[in-house]
């Protein structure tokens, strides 16, 4: 069986048995090593909640993996208590004051120069890659009686009243802990008997 090989255009083609095998050409090489940056999805969080930076998915990937978180606000980088963090060691960002105040925060995530020498600081023609994430504090959810009312005396007759609503916030996010999306109430009145009016 023959086998013919020819380069058109810079892409290799070889025909053999009326099939058709491309190789790579330098140009598809350097679309594959192109650097993607995901800063993840913008989402809510509970004011007053540390973000865990894992929890956004982001990734960096191609011809580098690593890169630096930065923030629109006022808040730290975990661990070190920094404005800015590795991608690879940063594990949660501290909201601050400015954040809280603004309602919310944006952070942008950059990857490394892919062609700049650390030595040398020469730099080739290619770029750093970033992408951003919005992350919003959503208002306090709306407290909603639940109806339940509990009604008891005492030796001193007394009522005791206690009312309580439990309300859970569905755009709340955060998997440290359940109970900081949840706003809990409860407030007890103490009558004397001769007062109620029942």
């Amino acid at each position: 069986m023959k086998t013919r090989t020819n380069i058109l255009a810079g892409i290799l083609i070889t025909i053999s048995a009326a099939v058709l095998y491309f190789a790579h050409s330098s140009t598809t090489q350097q679309e594959m090593m192109a650097i993607q940056v995901f800063a993840g999805d913008d989402t809510d969080l509970c004011p007053g909640v540390t973000l865990h930076l894992p929890d956004l998915d982001a990734y960096i990937s191609g011809e580098v993996t690593n890169g630096y978180w930065f923030s629109s606000g006022d808040g730290r980088f975990l661990p070190g208590y920094t404005t800015s963090a590795r991608f690879s060691t940063g594990v949660s960002y501290v909201p601050g004051v400015a954040d809280n105040t603004a309602g919310g925060f944006t952070l942008t995530l950059v990857s490394d120069d892919p062609d700049l020498d650390p030595v040398t600081g020469t730099n080739g023609p290619k770029v750093q890659v970033s992408d951003q994430v919005r992350i919003s504090f959503p208002p306090p959810p709306v407290l909603v009686c639940n109806n339940n009312l509990q009604v008891s005396l005492n030796f001193d007759c007394t009522i005791l009243l206690d009312a309580s609503a439990l309300v859970a916030n569905p755009k709340c996010r955060t998997t440290t802990t359940v109970s900081k999306c949840m706003t809990k109430t409860t407030k007890s009145y103490r009558v004397p008997c001769s007062q109620r009016n029942i």
